[in-house]
């Protein structure tokens, strides 16, 4: 029953992330064309493995809203776990799509701003009362 309840849980849990994925699959693709296919060149990244990149990322924080998805139970844990979700999904962007990574101090800057923001707006705002 258990994993019928995740099963369940997985489809509204990848809507988010994957039209996410998808837009950022879209910029990337943008950005090649626009350097003329030498936008990963310097870091030896291929516009395949991005979009892979992006698509197994969804995949990821996907399960981690359909697995904790029954913990949030009120706005405030929707938008914790909006906050976790947001920081990954910025690390990913990070060293995908950024002129120069962001590291160390730059980097935690940037995910904490990240998380508080978009990502715990959006995790209070899509909040629902879990279903008995």
């Amino acid at each position: 029953m258990q994993t019928r309840q995740l099963l369940g849980r997985l489809l509204p849990a990848a809507k988010v992330p994957f039209a996410m994925a998808a837009i950022a699959s879209l910029l990337v693709i943008v950005k090649q064309i626009a350097t003329e296919g030498r936008a990963f060149d310097r870091r030896g990244l291929s516009l395949e493995g991005v979009v892979g990149f992006y698509i197994l990322g969804a995949a990821l924080v996907t399960i981690v809203i359909a697995v904790s998805s029954k913990w949030a139970t009120s706005r405030a844990r929707g938008a914790i776990l909006g906050f976790f979700t947001a920081m990954m999904l910025l690390c990913v962007v990070n060293f995908t799509l950024a002129p120069e990574p962001a590291l160390g101090r730059g980097l935690l800057v940037a995910m904490l701003v990240f998380g508080l923001f978009p990502g715990s707006l959006v995790g209070a705002m899509y909040w629902e009362p879990p279903k008995q």
